[in-house]
């Protein structure tokens, strides 16, 4: 195969393999999985543009208040109106949890350094990203 033909073709499926999620995507936070509930923790550097980010239907950004700087390090708890927990997950590196929920009500627990806890509830709707910002006092200030 000529240079020019290889380099076509390469040029041509890497990025459609990015974009798939497929091995070129590998370089990125990993996507995975408990209780049926695609997840990622992710959102540090070239890791915040991936494409796949856009397919998840919640997006939890965790922050400090008030200037909201990005906050690693988090636990959070998902549960539905039941009160069954349908994802519990730690992000030490990551600041944000990217979750494939279901439509439906959902209470989200969020925990920082085990002291400071933040809860909400959210709806999930087909076909949109519900983005929620979840804020903890600056521990440094504490």
């Amino acid at each position: 195969m000529n240079r020019k033909l290889r380099a076509a073709l390469v040029g041509a499926i890497l990025p459609a393999a990015y974009l798939a999620g497929g091995p070129a995507a590998a370089q990125s936070d990993p996507i995975m999985e408990q209780n049926g509930v695609r997840y990622a923790c992710t959102g540090i550097a070239e890791s915040a543009d991936d494409p796949r980010w856009t397919r998840f239907p919640l997006k939890l950004v965790f922050a400090t208040e008030p200037v909201g700087a990005l906050l690693s390090g988090v636990r959070a708890r998902i549960e539905a109106p039941g009160g069954g927990v349908v994802l519990a997950v730690h992000c030490p590196d990551s600041p944000w949890l990217m979750a494939g929920l279901a439509p439906g009500r959902y209470r989200v627990t969020a925990s920082f350094e085990g002291r400071f806890v933040r809860s909400v509830s959210i709806t999930i709707r087909p076909g949109k990203q519900s983005y929620v910002v979840i804020r903890f006092p600056d521990a440094a200030n504490q």
